[in-house]
Formats: structure tokens, sequence, C-alpha cells
């Protein structure tokens, strides 16, 4: 099983079991939640270097903002600007 790893705004920072179809909500979750109310982009790094920015919470409510499934490895970074 691989890990994610997440930081920066959550309870509890750090490496989590990563699964199959995990967003990157999920993985917050596992790391406990938000630590305060949050409103800004998330920053999603690759094993690859790439990297996926989404915002949270979602400007507009529709199909084309749904969370970003994870991939094995990633890194989630949650700041608040």
């Amino acid at each position: 099983m691989s890990r994610q790893n997440t930081s920066d705004f959550v309870a509890k920072t750090g490496c989590y079991h990563w699964v199959q179809g995990m967003t990157v909500l999920d993985a917050i979750h596992a790391a406990g939640g938000f630590t305060n109310f949050v409103s800004g982009p998330i920053f999603i790094t690759h094993l690859d270097g790439t990297a996926v920015i989404w915002d949270c919470p979602p400007a507009a409510i529709d199909a084309t903002n749904e969370p970003p499934v994870l991939s094995r490895n990633d890194d989630v970074y949650v700041r608040i600007f």
C-alpha cells in the first residue's frame, strides 16, 4: 500500500495510506480534516514532478471542479492565502 503525504493546515500532518480512487478531500479527511476554515488552493505534487492546483472550496459548484483523484505517493499541501 502506498502513502499520501499531507501538510499545512490539517489536524495531523504526516503520511497516510493511499487507496485506489482516493481524492484530495479523502486524504485531508484521513489527516483529521482542516484545522481552520480553508479558502484557497490545495497543491498536489505527483511523483513524476508534475503538479495540480485545486481551489477549495470551489468558486462554483459544478461537475468540472470535482476534487482530484490522487496517485500513489502524491504530496498534498493545504495553504491559506
